[in-house]
């Protein structure tokens, strides 16, 4: 699973749960921005929060593992992607 199939998949479960990124924060005991970051594929997250992320969105293993892995931020368009 790649980071933006990993977005597609948090995104989606999100919306499914009704759930805001605070309350996903609030789960798993970080900041709403940085939790909204990594859920957006732009920062990476040690196990255990990814384990915990995908618990509150009751997500497969795949997830973490893209959670954990280094992003690639994107700079080649008008508006950087980077939402921190």
């Amino acid at each position: 699973m790649n980071k933006e199939e990993m977005t597609d998949a948090i995104v989606a479960s999100k919306k499914a749960k009704g759930l805001t990124w605070q309350e996903i924060a609030s789960v798993v005991g970080k900041g709403e921005t940085w939790v909204t970051s990594a859920c957006l594929g732009m920062n990476s997250t040690s196990e255990e929060v990814a384990n915990s992320i995908c618990k509150a969105l009751d997500l497969d293993s795949d997830v973490a593992v893209a959670l954990q892995e280094f992003p690639h931020k994107a700079w080649d368009k008008i508006v950087p992607q980077d939402p921190v």
